[in-house]
């Protein structure tokens, strides 16, 4: 079995850390480790991931989803690096499903679907609608992958250069 290590990261998600990190503990594949990198938070989100065994890394200023993704990939020295986002709850199968992908050691990365469920403002639903945030099920060579439910090989991820930190938000994968 491929050893995995996985990292949230996160800013004020105080609403939906609790969500995620039980889903986390919940997958049918076993992780090496758990690693949260907190972005610079000022609500309860520290508080909350404390009751979990996670590693926590403290940014001391929100410095953006991509180095929060940086700081995760140069703690982090599994062969595989697993990523979802503090606002994702991915179902018990998730990332064995994702691990499926890694037959060939020429994979260096693999996505899962993320669908909207939160439409709590007309943005949300817009955003369903419009900005799908997972390619159809037969990609095999997407564009890119999505940021919020990947699997990289570490190695490619170092060989890229990490992720492009002037994208602060959005747009970093």
């Amino acid at each position: 079995m491929k050893t995995v290590s996985l990292y949230i990261p996160c800013f004020n998600g105080a609403k939906t850390i609790q969500f995620c990190l039980d889903a986390i503990f919940k997958q049918t594949y076993p992780l090496e480790e758990v690693l949260m990198i907190d972005d610079g938070s000022t609500d309860e989100t520290v508080k909350l991931a404390n009751q979990y065994p996670v590693r926590l890394m403290s940014h001391n200023m929100n410095r953006g989803l991509a180095a929060a993704r940086n700081t995760a990939i140069r703690n982090i020295n599994t062969e595989f690096i697993a990523s979802i986002d503090a606002d994702c709850t991915p179902e018990p199968d998730w990332l064995s499903q994702i691990m499926e992908r890694f037959d060939s050691p020429k994979t260096a990365g693999a996505g899962g679907k993320l669908l909207e469920i939160d439409f709590s403002s007309v943005c949300d639903f817009w955003r369903s609608v419009h900005m799908k945030q997972y390619w159809e099920d037969n990609e095999v060579f997407p564009p890119f992958l999505f940021g919020s439910n990947t699997v990289f090989r570490r190695e490619a991820l170092i060989n890229i250069g990490f992720y492009n930190e002037n994208y602060k938000s959005n747009y970093e994968d």
